[in-house]
């Protein structure tokens, strides 16, 4: 019977090769995983953007048919269909986090102010915004403000957003129709 019997050879620790790998995948590993957690974020953020856009589409919809300027439709219902045509991605409280804003414009110089208001979660306030759907054949500009949270705020595309006092996300999609005679 051959016995053969390995001497192991030491290196000093300085040029010892053992543990290389783990060592990259050390220092590169964390990078890696930020850049997929970000792509993450970004696909989900841009789902909740497209799902409210297509909300507000739906919305200005009905709106502009005149139900609203009938009376059949309540600042409550228009929250509230926007939040169901939102589907999943608004989450269970959407109607807290949304603030719709109806504002008739009667000549070009009455287009409203560039900064949309959006409900104060952090002092429970409402802002006072008009509601007004217009009449038969106005021209009606509707915003609508989301605040919504990231999944992880710390890193990537959420740096870049500004943040609301409640430390929410402002998303907000706007649409200008004209109603129809009515």
């Amino acid at each position: 019977m051959f016995l053969c019997k390995f001497k192991k050879k030491t290196e000093p620790f300085f040029t010892s090769e053992s543990g290389v790998t783990a060592i990259e995948f050390a220092i590169i590993a964390p990078i890696f995983f930020i850049i997929i957690i970000s792509i993450l974020e970004v696909g989900y953020t841009f789902s909740k953007v497209a799902m409210l856009d297509y909300s507000v589409s739906v919305t200005t919809r009905e709106l502009y048919t005149g139900t609203a300027a009938n009376g059949q439709i309540a600042h409550d219902e228009i929250e509230q269909n926007i939040c169901n045509n939102m589907s999943v991605l608004a989450g269970s409280n959407c109607t807290a986090n949304l603030l719709v804003e109806l504002i008739t414009i009667n000549d070009v110089t009455d287009l409203p102010s560039d900064d949309a208001q959006c409900r104060d979660e952090a002092l429970n306030i409402n802002p006072v915004v008009q509601f007004d759907p217009g009449g038969s054949s106005e021209t009606v500009f509707m915003r609508v403000c989301f605040l919504t949270n990231f999944l992880v705020p710390g890193i990537g595309f959420g740096l870049q957003l500004p943040v609301e006092a409640s430390g929410k996300y402002a998303i907000i999609a706007s649409s200008a129709f004209v109603n129809e005679p009515f």
